[in-house]
């Protein structure tokens, strides 16, 4: 029982991942979330070899920003007609007005249900960090998830940096 196992521990490694359906599964290089992924799957086999609980939570109807799949894939075929644009201006294009809708409070207040004492967080998103904080007050360490920039997602990374205070990533 995870509850069990996990009631009272601290510092669990703890993986907040929103849906990627052409990263996760497909393997896109347009992306770092399949990486991210399967880094923290990698760090959840090193703290169970140490006898320590981890927690991945998988949060759906996050795709694309929460834009959704289809505006995410003809977002990706507005940029590769406008590569000078970002994607926040592609998802913008396609019709999805805001740059990100995704929330939070879900997955922390499951994480807070679990009763666990102080939690390691992997991730480079700033909103996600907020909403950790918010649950989890002076209990939360933020660990970055690096990406190793290819052709393929440099331009990408780099707008998750500028343009959406992400740290740690590149």
């Amino acid at each position: 029982n995870l509850c069990a196992r996990i009631r009272g521990c601290e510092d669990v490694a703890v993986r907040i991942h929103s849906e990627c359906l052409t990263g996760d599964i497909f393997g896109s290089a347009k992306c770092d979330c399949g990486e991210e992924k399967t880094n923290f799957f990698e760090i959840m086999a090193e703290e169970e070899a140490r006898g320590r609980p981890s927690v991945f939570v998988y949060i759906q109807g996050h795709e694309g920003r929460g834009a959704g799949l289809c505006r995410k894939v003809s977002a990706y075929s507005y940029s590769d007609r406008f590569p000078n644009s970002t994607h926040i201006e592609a998802l913008r294009a396609v019709g999805f007005p805001e740059s990100d809708v995704r929330e939070y409070d879900a997955a922390v207040s499951f994480l807070k249900k679990l009763g666990i004492k102080s939690i390691k967080v992997y991730t480079n998103n700033p909103k996600k960090m907020e909403s950790v904080k918010m649950a989890f007050p002076n209990k939360a360490k933020f660990l970055p998830m690096p990406a190793i920039p290819t052709k393929h997602n440099r331009k990408y990374l780099e707008e998750k940096v500028a343009l959406s205070g992400h740290m740690g990533l590149l």
